[in-house]
């Protein structure tokens, strides 16, 4: 039984610690004037390139993942955001 468990907090620690190592996209700030978009967040892959709609729009910062732009606001007023590991729409 003791292995067993040994074994079973093992397995979630090398899970918790793979878990937390993948970058994931966190949009702090979202906002919307007269057609343009202002994006902010981070978790992003540090020092990807960040793309908007399929366009390159920044940098993510080295050191956190952070980012922000202005971008376009596509029509349907849904834009898509990727850092080219993950993709989300904003």
């Amino acid at each position: 039984m003791k292995r067993f468990l040994g074994l079973a907090i093992g397995v979630f620690l090398v899970i918790g610690f793979i878990s937390s190592a993948e970058a994931v996209i966190k949009i702090e700030t979202a906002t919307m004037q007269n057609g343009v978009a202002f994006v902010q967040g981070n978790g992003a892959v540090k020092g990807a390139q960040i793309f908007w709609e399929g366009l390159v729009v920044t940098t993510a910062n080295k050191n956190n993942g952070g980012f922000s732009f202005f971008g376009v606001l596509p029509a349907d007023c849904v834009g898509e955001l990727s850092d080219g590991n993950e993709t989300g729409n904003v």
